[in-house]
């Protein structure tokens, strides 16, 4: 049989920022951002490939490595682009918790 406990206003903001399904996607969509911020800052990976060819009894072979370049500014936008979209998100997370723990505190005092 369960015995009935008192919950303090500092028990419920706890419970809320623990269990609320919107705060915890709220995170995620955070954690999202942020592991798309690394994916843009990592360089593209060089590649190697060979081919081989027989002709008429010779024997010719082909190696090419390619190194992929970007000098444009194109990289340094999307990198400045991703940490704003962190930035958004911690920002929706942390409105988010407000209103969540807003919400549930004025439940805990209308009950």
């Amino acid at each position: 049989m369960a015995m009935p406990e008192t919950l303090s206003a500092s028990d419920v903001v706890q419970l809320v920022q623990k269990n609320d399904p919107v705060l915890q996607m709220s995170k995620d969509q955070v954690a999202l951002q942020q592991a798309q911020q690394v994916q843009v800052s990592l360089y593209p990976n060089p590649s190697y490939s060979w081919s081989r060819e027989h002709l008429a009894g010779e024997t010719e072979e082909a190696h090419i490595l390619s190194f992929p370049l970007q000098l444009s500014t194109t990289r340094l936008s999307q990198k400045l682009l991703a940490k704003s979209q962190v930035a958004t998100a911690q920002a929706v997370s942390h409105t988010t918790s407000t209103q969540v723990v807003s919400r549930s505190l004025g439940l805990f005092y209308q009950t």
